[in-house]
């Protein structure tokens, strides 16, 4: 299912990136893509913008295949530790622009943090 995930990102990235066309187009592609995908299995819920504007925002497959339950864009997915290493990545990236230090307490950037977090640091767990 991660590498479902995965791959619908990347080639929707690819899809969506050089993509010149009229927002109308562009949401026609992308629901002819997804719906090949849906067909081979994939479900999740996809949210495409263009410029700060919406262009398709819609569930796919089932939410419980069990229950026959189907995917809905606002369907709730328990994606578990998936974004731990783009988190990470993103927080290394800001170091290395010198934004931050990974030492530093989690509290500078999140004052509203729960005072038991504020000391925490961006490397803990």
């Amino acid at each position: 299912m991660k590498h479902a995930i995965c791959l619908a990102l990347v080639v929707l990235s690819s899809l969506v990136a050089p993509a010149r066309a009229a927002d109308g187009d562009l949401s026609s592609k992308l629901e002819t893509y997804l719906g090949r995908l849906e067909k081979l299995g994939f479900s999740g819920t996809v949210l495409v913008a263009k410029d700060g504007k919406v262009v398709l925002e819609k569930g796919y497959g089932m939410a419980d295949r069990e229950r026959k339950i189907p995917m809905a864009a606002d369907s709730v997915i328990s994606i578990g530790s998936i974004t731990k290493p783009f988190t990470a990545a993103a927080i290394l990236k800001l170091e290395m622009a010198g934004k931050l230090r990974v030492e530093e307490p989690i509290g500078r950037f999140f004052p509203g943090a729960p005072p038991r977090r504020r000391q925490s640091r961006s490397t803990s767990c």
